[in-house]
């Protein structure tokens, strides 16, 4: 009997063996290389503001590098829903807010707003301006919060704040940025002002533990700062000859990314995209937009406009003033990976949907 339990155990010694070879098998190499992901092939929109009547509204997919084309009887730069399916549009020729369906680039209903501003990431809100900042709610477009001094602005990413500047296309310098605690039993609102510039822009990190801002100091002066909020300072600063330009962050929060394209009339910026790294509190690399166009553009465009995906994986930017130029920069290796050439001379209002 114990010869038999010894040829039984080894054969289930044996049969372990290779089961766990098998195993091994069939798993993933650990230290081969990792299966290719797939990426959704987000939509990035933007307009060709040169018409009276309407506008040539363009989807850009930047995976792809494709885009298509629509004319709209619309104007303004369009805001994406958090899941990409609607557009919100300025109908200036009625004074109303459309609402455009993405799959036909149809208009399914119309709002008594002048413009709309911005879409919360969770699909909850959105915020639109007539005479002030209006904050809907879009299961019935019902009015969540109203201010009449408050102006544009975005929303955190887990939209339970909505930051902004005050004021609403009146030109700089504008006064103070504010935060709309949407959690709070009442909302509140929060103003701040900062003695090194007037604030064009502001967007939080996640955690809402600093502000982005791009300041304007005078004229063809701008600043990126950033904001702590525990200890009510600027910890960095980067001076911005001739500025006009804007910011986006990653929806991880640890890069931001800002422009300094310089106003349509004057010397363009440089052609380059800066890369702020969050936690090191740091600029880490410029991207160039320079070796990557024929001539005579071989230098390359200053940049304006900043979309990125909601996945982290793209960021997408667009030339300034007359120049007609996307290009698709790859955010984990920071660098560009496509750029393609619309055609178009009055590109504006890039945006892209902040939602998965």
């Amino acid at each position: 009997m114990r010869n038999v339990m010894v040829k039984v155990s080894s054969l289930v010694l044996l049969a372990g063996i290779w089961l766990c070879f098998g195993m091994l098998a069939c798993n993933d190499d650990p230290v081969g290389p990792e299966p290719p992901q797939e990426f959704e092939d987000y939509a990035v929109y933007f307009y060709d503001a040169i018409h009276n009547d309407g506008n040539w509204y363009f989807e850009y997919h930047p995976l792809t590098n494709e885009i298509d084309s629509v004319y709209l009887p619309l104007q303004h730069g369009p805001v994406v829903s958090a899941d990409g399916k609607t557009l919100y549009l300025k109908n200036e020729a009625r004074g109303t807010l459309a609402i455009v369906e993405t799959e036909s680039f149809t208009v399914t209903d119309e709002l008594p707003y002048s413009a709309p501003i911005a879409a919360s990431p969770d699909n909850q809100l959105i915020a639109v301006f007539r005479e002030g900042l209006y904050i809907l709610s879009t299961s019935d477009y019902s009015v969540v919060f109203h201010d009449s001094s408050l102006g544009g602005g975005v929303f955190s990413s887990y939209g339970q704040s909505f930051y902004g500047t005050s004021g609403w296309e009146t030109g700089p310098p504008l006064p103070f940025a504010f935060k709309v605690d949407l959690s709070a039993e009442p909302i509140s609102v929060s103003k701040k002002n900062f003695a090194g510039g007037s604030p064009l822009q502001v967007v939080p990190s996640p955690d809402e533990s600093k502000w982005f801002l791009y300041l304007q100091v005078e004229m063809d002066v701008h600043i990126f700062a950033v904001y702590d909020v525990v200890t009510d300072s600027i910890v960095f600063r980067d001076e911005l000859i001739p500025g006009y330009g804007e910011l986006e962050i990653t929806p991880d929060g640890k890069y931001v990314f800002y422009t300094n394209p310089g106003p349509g009339l004057r010397d363009p910026g440089p052609p380059w995209v800066t890369v702020f790294d969050v936690e090191a509190n740091r600029i880490q690399q410029r991207i160039s937009t320079s070796d990557f166009l024929p001539e005579p553009y071989q230098n390359g465009v200053p940049i304006g406009q900043l979309a990125v995906t909601p996945d982290g994986r793209w960021l997408v930017v667009m030339s300034a003033r007359s120049f007609a130029f996307l290009f698709t920069v790859n955010i984990r290796t920071m660098s560009i990976s496509n750029h393609i050439n619309v055609g178009h001379f009055s590109l504006q209002g890039l945006a892209c949907q902040n939602g998965p």
